[in-house]
C-alpha cells in the first residue's frame, strides 16, 4: 500500500507553489478544526497532520529535503542536479578544469584623489599603465562624498578572461591627497 504524503494530505502536487499549499492548508485546517467537529475522534488527528504538512512544505529547506525523501537520487548525477547545493558543487568541481571557461582576474588600485572631490565629487582623470606598457586614460565622475565611501568597482575593465570568460572588474581605493 502507497503512503499519504504531506502533498496528499493538503491535496496539492509536489508542483505547488508557495501560495497553493497556503491557501490549501487555511481550508483544510479550517474545515477541520477539532472544534468544529467535537464529535469526531479523528478530527484532531487529522488537523495535526494537516498541520505538520504545511510545517514542512511551507519551509523551503525543509520541503527539500522531504522531496528527497520521497524519490531518492539513484545515481550521484541525480543527487546534484536536484538541488542547488550540488549545482554549485558541479560548477565549482567544471570551474577548475582546463578547458572551462575562467574569469578575468579583478585588478585593485590605490588612486591618490584631492580631499576636495572627495568630498563635493566632480570628474577625475586617471592614468595608468597596463602589464604591456600600455597607457590607459580613463575619465571617471566622483560622486560627491566619495570620502565616506573610499572606493569604487569598474565593471569589465580588469584582466581577459580566459576560454571565453568574461572580463575581471577594476576596484579603485581612492586615497585623500591634502
Amino acid at each position: 500500500m502507497a503512503s499519504i504524503t504531506h502533498y496528499d494530505v493538503l491535496g496539492i502536487s509536489q508542483e505547488a507553489s508557495l501560495k497553493e499549499i497556503r491557501t490549501a492548508y487555511l481550508a483544510l485546517a479550517h474545515a477541520s478544526h477539532p472544534d468544529k467537529h467535537p464529535k469526531d475522534p479523528n478530527a484532531g488527528r487529522r488537523f495535526l497532520e494537516i498541520s505538520a504538512a504545511y510545517d514542512v512544505l511551507s519551509d523551503p529547506s525543509l520541503r527539500r529535503a522531504y522531496d528527497l525523501a520521497l524519490k531518492p537520487p539513484k545515481t550521484i548525477e541525480e543527487l546534484l542536479l536536484q538541488h542547488a547545493d550540488g549545482k554549485r558543487a558541479l560548477e565549482h568541481l567544471f570551474e577548475t578544469a582546463p578547458a572551462a571557461p575562467h574569469h578575468g582576474e579583478d585588478i585593485g588600485m590605490i588612486v591618490s584623489i584631492p580631499l576636495e572631490l572627495l568630498k563635493h565629487g566632480g570628474v577625475f582623470e586617471l592614468v595608468f599603465f597596463q602589464k604591456d606598457e600600455e597607457k590607459q586614460a580613463l575619465t571617471i565622475q566622483i560622486p560627491p562624498k566619495a570620502d565616506q565611501t573610499p572606493w569604487c568597482r569598474l565593471p569589465n575593465l580588469g584582466n581577459p578572461g580566459k576560454n571565453g570568460g568574461s572580463i575581471g572588474d577594476l576596484f579603485l581605493f581612492f586615497q585623500p591627497q591634502g
